[in-house]
């Protein structure tokens, strides 16, 4: 029988099931106990894609190690947050570069410029996604968190203006938005979020 671990633990009533399909629908009647979700499948160190439906169908060999992770919604919220706040640092770099690139317009600058923002965006959905993962009401926030996410809102904005910008050719102005007000914004988000972890009782536990 496949040794089938969840979280690091043994499962032996699962270890008779034949392929990754019976897995993924005992998992997932688990998961209205517990309240998780499956982050991580991965079979003999290989992970698998749990949407791709080729991969759902593969077999389970006596021989096969399994290894599964799960986490709650308040734990996938502290990571998202704890990645975004890495983001948010790599960003306020990455303007810099790509300021000096948009100033001096000799230089191709488009790559980069479209390479941050694509890489902003996806920082504020990781900065928003624990309010729609613990469905949490923003009326409830205390002043501080929703300042925090009205700040996003500023922050995409922001980054709207940039574009439209650089489309017009008017790289100047958008040099000014992105270190003058961007970069202030980011900043004042970081500032806010320890408040906003704080009032969703966010933790690595």
């Amino acid at each position: 029988m496949a040794d089938i671990r969840i979280n690091g633990t043994r499962f032996p009533s699962l270890q008779s099931l034949g392929a990754v399909n019976g897995l993924l629908e005992k998992l997932e009647n688990l998961s209205t106990k517990t309240r998780e979700s499956v982050t991580m499948l991965r079979i003999n160190d290989s992970e698998i894609d749990i949407s791709n439906d080729r991969l759902r169908a593969l077999k389970l060999d006596d021989t096969d190690k399994v290894e599964v992770k799960m986490e709650t919604p308040e734990k996938l919220s502290y990571e998202s947050l704890n990645v975004a706040l890495d983001m948010a640092d790599l960003l306020m770099n990455d303007i810099k570069v790509s300021t000096l690139n948009l100033w001096n317009s000799e230089k191709d600058y488009e790559p980069t410029l479209e390479t941050l923002i694509d890489d902003s965006f996806y920082f504020l959905s990781l900065a928003a996604r624990p309010i729609y993962l613990l469905d949490t009401n923003i009326n409830n926030l205390d002043p501080d968190s929703e300042k925090c996410i009205k700040q996003l809102d500023k922050i995409s904005d922001l980054l709207k203006n940039v574009t439209y910008l650089s489309i017009k050719k008017q790289n100047n102005d958008a040099c000014h938005i992105l270190v003058a007000k961007v970069i202030p914004a980011i900043e004042t988000w970081i500032g806010l979020s320890g408040s906003f972890a704080d009032n969703l009782n966010l933790s690595e536990s």
